[in-house]
């Protein structure tokens, strides 16, 4: 097995029966939530769910960032657009284009 093959196998192992569990009701699979955990955070714990405690691999990889200092050029939000003052910079920090 490679080394990814590996990895998603030990992530199905560990996590696959609560995935499960959860999932009952939706249109997700196991194998996809695997693929996003891969995806997304697979360059912190591919080097270290061999050698850590699965707690600890699970803590390194679920981060809460909403205390975080955020780079003020991005909105986190539409409520944190003032609205005349700022509104085409907010459309444009949105993805969308102000109409004139």
């Amino acid at each position: 097995m490679s080394k990814l093959s590996d990895a998603m196998a030990w992530f199905k192992g560990q996590f696959g029966a609560q995935i499960q569990a959860g999932i009952q009701t939706t249109p997700f699979s196991v194998d996809m939530l695997t693929a996003i955990a891969v995806q997304e955070t697979f360059e912190i714990w591919g080097a270290l769910y061999q050698s850590l405690p699965v707690d600890e691999v699970l803590e390194l990889c679920v981060g809460d960032t909403l205390d975080a200092q955020t780079d003020p050029r991005f909105l986190r939000t539409k409520l944190h657009c003032s609205p005349r003052r700022r509104a085409r910079r907010c459309l444009r920090s949105l993805g969308k284009r102000s109409s004139r």
